[in-house]
């Protein structure tokens, strides 16, 4: 029994140490994600000020000579476009769930 034991304490041993190896691996796989985000982020922080900057003319010029620039501004106009008429145009959740409370409670008191 004795045998059995320490083979146990030793595949658990193991095993505690595959998973903390990989739990450090996700760890340091986030740290460097975050990095990149953060870098990302600053980037875009210089860009937006960038552009704020801009008159109508400088701006006008930056965009003929970016044009990935301009489809990813004219893309993020067609996005809160469709964000905004999907808001006016879906039902609110508090009419819904009204409807079916109220359809509860008439079930409720014809028993």
């Amino acid at each position: 029994m004795n045998m059995d034991g320490e083979k146990n304490n030793e595949k658990k041993a193991a095993a505690s140490k595959l998973i903390s190896k990989s739990w450090l691996e996700k760890l340091e796989v986030c740290r460097r994600e975050e990095e990149k985000l953060r870098n990302d982020i600053q980037e875009l922080d210089k860009w937006v000020d960038m552009i704020g900057t801009m008159d109508d003319k400088q701006l006008k010029e930056y965009l003929e000579n970016h044009p990935r620039d301009s489809t990813m501004t004219t893309k993020s106009q067609k996005m809160k476009s469709k964000v905004q008429r999907k808001e006016s145009t879906s039902k609110s959740k508090s009419s819904i769930s009204n409807g079916i409370l109220a359809s509860v409670l008439k079930f409720d008191k014809k028993e």
